[in-house]
């Protein structure tokens, strides 16, 4: 999670959103480093659809 965190923080970070490998296009891609992983890493976010369901 922490890592995660820091690749989201990465003022570096490269987002692609929609994420180009998505099938759904409901993802974004994010590259970034993180220092605790001394490592770039990609993180994957999934867009919600926090409305309520009747």
């Amino acid at each position: 999670m922490t890592e995660a965190t820091e690749a989201l923080a990465d003022v570096d970070a490269q987002w692609f959103d929609p994420d180009p490998k998505s099938t759904s296009g409901n993802s974004a891609r994010v590259l970034g480093y993180s220092h605790t992983a001394s490592a770039v890493i990609v993180v994957i976010l999934v867009h919600r659809d926090d409305r309520a369901r009747a």
